[in-house]
C-alpha cells in the first residue's frame, strides 16, 4: 500500500511535490516560498550547479519570467544567503528523497549532482 501511495505521489510534478513539502521556516521574514526555492535548486543542480553560490548564481542568471513559472511571487532573485538559509532548515534527505523519487519514480537513492561538502552538514 505505501509503495502504491509513494507511486501516485511521484506521478506529480516536481513542483507540485515541492508545493506540499511542509515549510518549516519562520513565517517571520520569509520572502519566498519553500516551493519556490526547492524547484529553483532542484532545476540549478539539474543544470549543473553544485553549491549554494552557483545554485544562486544560476537562479540570478535565470530571467523573472522563467522563475515565475518556478513560482516566485517577487521581483527580485533570490541570494546565496537564502538558499543557504534555508537548507539550514530542513532535512536534506526529504529533498534528495523527493527529487530522486521524482526523476525515477522511487525513493531509492542513487547519484545526482549534489555538492555533499557542502550540504553534509545540514541533514537532519
Amino acid at each position: 500500500m505505501l509503495a502504491d501511495i509513494h507511486k501516485l505521489v511521484y506521478a506529480l510534478s516536481l513542483a507540485d511535490i515541492f508545493g506540499i513539502t511542509d515549510d518549516t521556516r519562520n513565517l517571520r521574514g520569509k520572502r519566498y516560498t519553500l516551493s519556490f526555492l526547492l524547484n529553483s535548486t532542484a532545476c540549478a543542480m539539474m543544470s549543473g550547479a553544485q553549491g549554494f553560490v552557483q545554485i544562486a548564481e544560476w537562479i540570478c542568471a535565470q530571467p523573472l519570467s522563467k522563475l515565475k513559472n518556478l513560482g516566485n511571487l517577487r521581483d527580485t532573485h533570490p541570494d546565496e544567503s537564502t538558499i543557504r538559509k534555508t537548507f539550514s532548515k530542513i532535512k536534506l534527505a526529504d529533498f534528495q528523497r523527493h527529487v530522486y523519487g521524482w526523476f525515477d519514480g522511487s525513493t531509492e537513492y542513487h547519484a545526482l549532482a549534489v555538492d555533499g561538502k557542502t550540504l553534509k552538514s545540514f541533514e537532519g
